[in-house]
């Protein structure tokens, strides 16, 4: 939930179009170039000529450019391997651009820049992909704040009342009530799994568009079911009692509803189903209705919208507001509006994606839709821009650098070739095994059951209240943030810092509760998300798209989605019995994961500032002459000679 989760996504997603650019010459010296998006598109020049004035075809724009590098997908970061702050320069130049861009702030080679592409059908078509990252957000983090209401309605308390008397049948019984609760709380992952899985197989056959709505609706029935549980409390009373039998009340045990358990576990599942539906499909449309250089900022709008929804679930779960025994029903609830928002308000404005349209034969309406989505004027629908944007996004090797096939040509791009291809194996190794570092390190358990975790751990209601709202505002804040760090510092350093800060903030959670310092407490948890957010949860979702071939690209991202979610279901599973077990040296476990997951980070290149066909070659070389996946990697200054 809080790793910006994007998987699953089918073959169709590897091909690289190239920018389309209606170049304006606005330099501030002789070096640099900035190529406007424009209203009317006219003829592309080379960006590499611009400052004499010579114009050259499109394909030498396409060589020149690093944003034509760049895939079909928008995930957070993604322009900020070949770019920074929105400048790029050539694919030949681009060593030497980042390594003058960091070491003095100026650009002393062949640069441009990539500006506009924002048009009100882009905009509007990206806001209605965006209620379905919020709609993700909420089921998120809904069972976090108001868990207390709500386990207490189902009848599965996490403690006894005051005054009662615990015996080792009780602490069974506790132990069982956490179990029961983290299925239902984890389940999610599972039924997020099944809807990853089938998302893009189903937004081939309907259309972008047509998945984007039904999810919604699945999402609104999802709601309804889960609110549905409230309709039928626990009884307060031991099994078989009533007021009307004469017995007294007892307020040291309840009763189970059954009818409320089996409700909450259907909405999780269904939920789970759209969400992961939600993962893979509005990364999908946004990476085929944007231009490559807005992939990256529309992907952290996609990431910035989803853990803002997980603020505002946290946020309405609060006791005094829907948090409480007669209102929880409404935190499911919350999702209804921008579920309405979207299909009935946002429909209209929803284009297609001209990807799918062209695939499936509809060349048309694919021009049209992007001549919509370019902003171009009436009459242009017919201009070579679009010509050559909508070639670029066919199953075709023409256009492609190097001439790679692909991953949708027979033989190709199978999940079965990622365990022979030598060229996938360590790239393989490194993306699983940081997929499940990130779950392990157990992130999920601090925004799903920090408040369970906490208030067991002696905390009050409005410390744990405190402690949930500021992790989940530091969490959109970091969003922010991490972009531009990438931009800055690559995704190596700020795997290993992520790492690092990390099981830096589980030792200091560990001291802070055998203390029984508050406040410190609060620094620790707030410190974990924090160093979360500027690297462990965005870089590893960029790995899959950045190390392996393009031919691999979709197999590999389906792969690792599904080791992150099953990861997520397991720590989710454990973490409450384990808490029962450790106590205050709960994360402890997690500390250990982070640390070895150092390892891992140090055997990363870097993929800053490194074309992908330099990547590839830096892993296909190295197995060829017989190195083995857990060989040292090639000094940083080596990738020069690659």
């Amino acid at each position: 939930a809080a790793s910006a989760a994007v998987g699953g996504v089918t073959d169709r997603l590897t091909f690289i179009p190239s920018p389309h650019v209606v170049p304006m010459r606005q330099s501030h010296d002789d070096d640099a170039a900035v190529l406007r998006y424009g209203t009317s598109m006219s003829r592309t020049l080379s960006a590499r000529r611009l400052h004499d004035g010579s114009s050259g075809s499109e394909s030498s724009l396409q060589a020149a450019s690093s944003f034509s590098d760049l895939p079909l997908l928008a995930l957070p970061g993604l322009a900020s391997r070949v770019s920074i702050a929105g400048t790029s320069a050539s694919q030949n130049d681009l060593r030497a651009f980042f390594d003058t861009a960091v070491a003095d702030g100026h650009i002393e080679v062949d640069a441009m820049t990539v500006e506009g592409g924002l048009t009100p059908s882009l905009v509007l078509s990206t806001a209605g992909a965006l209620a379905s990252s919020l709609m993700f957000g909420l089921n998120n983090a809904n069972m976090n704040t108001p868990a207390a209401a709500m386990r207490a309605s189902l009848g599965l308390p996490s403690s006894l009342p005051a005054g009662c008397a615990a015996g080792e049948a009780v602490h069974a019984q506790l132990l069982e009530n956490d179990v029961t609760w983290s299925l239902i709380v984890s389940i999610l992952c599972l039924g997020a799994l099944v809807g990853s899985a089938s998302a893009a197989y189903l937004a081939d056959g309907w259309g972008r568009r047509a998945f984007l709505l039904h999810n919604s609706g699945l999402y609104a029935v999802a709601a309804l079911v889960g609110a549905a549980a409230s309709a039928f409390p626990a009884d307060a009373f031991p099994a078989g009692a009533s007021p009307a039998g004469g017995r007294e009340e007892d307020p040291c045990s309840t009763s189970r509803s059954t009818a409320a358990i089996l409700l909450l576990l259907l909405s999780r599942v269904l939920s789970g189903v759209a969400c992961g539906g939600s993962t893979v499909v509005v990364p999908m449309y946004l990476g085929e209705i944007s231009p490559a250089h807005l992939r990256g900022t529309l992907g952290s709008a996609f990431l910035l919208t989803a853990v803002t929804g997980m603020l505002l679930a946290q946020v309405l779960g609060l006791p005094p507001l829907l948090g409480s025994d007669d209102r929880w029903r409404l935190v499911l609830l919350a999702v209804l509006p921008p579920a309405a928002l979207q299909i009935l308000l946002l429909r209209p404005s929803l284009l297609e994606s001209p990807r799918w349209l062209l695939l499936r034969g509809r060349d048309e309406a694919a021009r049209t839709t992007l001549a919509r989505l370019r902003g171009c004027r009436g009459g242009e629908v017919e201009t070579a821009e679009l010509h050559q944007e909508l070639a670029s996004m066919l199953p075709s090797p023409q256009g492609r650098p190097g001439g790679r096939r692909p991953a949708s040509w027979p033989g190709g791009g199978s999940s079965a070739r990622l365990l022979i291809d030598p060229s996938a194996r360590r790239p393989l190794v490194l993306c699983v095994g940081l997929m499940a570092v990130q779950q392990f390190s157990g992130i999920n358990n601090v925004f799903n059951y920090s408040s369970t975790f906490l208030a067991q751990r002696g905390l009050s209601q409005q410390e744990c209240e405190l402690v949930a709202l500021l992790m989940n505002s530091v969490n959109v804040l970091v969003v922010l943030l991490s972009t531009a760090l990438m931009d800055r510092l690559g995704r190596k350093p700020l795997l290993a810092a992520s790492l690092g800060g990390m099981a830096a903030a589980s030792l200091l959670l560990t001291a802070a509760l055998l203390l029984g310092s508050v406040p410190l407490v609060v620094v620790a948890m707030v410190l974990f998300v924090l160093t979360f957010g500027v690297g462990l949860g965005p870089v590893v979702w960029l790995l899959p798209a950045e190390l392996f071939p393009t031919q691999l690209r979709a197999s590999a991202i389906a792969t690792t989605t599904v080791v992150n979610w099953l990861a997520n279901y397991v720590v989710g599973q454990l973490f409450l019995p384990l808490a029962s077990w450790l106590g205050p040296l709960s994360f402890l476990p997690f500390a250990a994961v982070l640390a070895a997951g150092l390892l891992l980070a140090f055997s990363l290149p870097e993929t800053r500032g490194r074309t992908l066909e330099e990547i590839e070659a830096y892993f296909a070389p190295r197995l060829k002459r017989g190195h083995s996946i857990t060989a040292p990697l090639m000094p940083a200054a080596a990738w020069r000679g690659a």
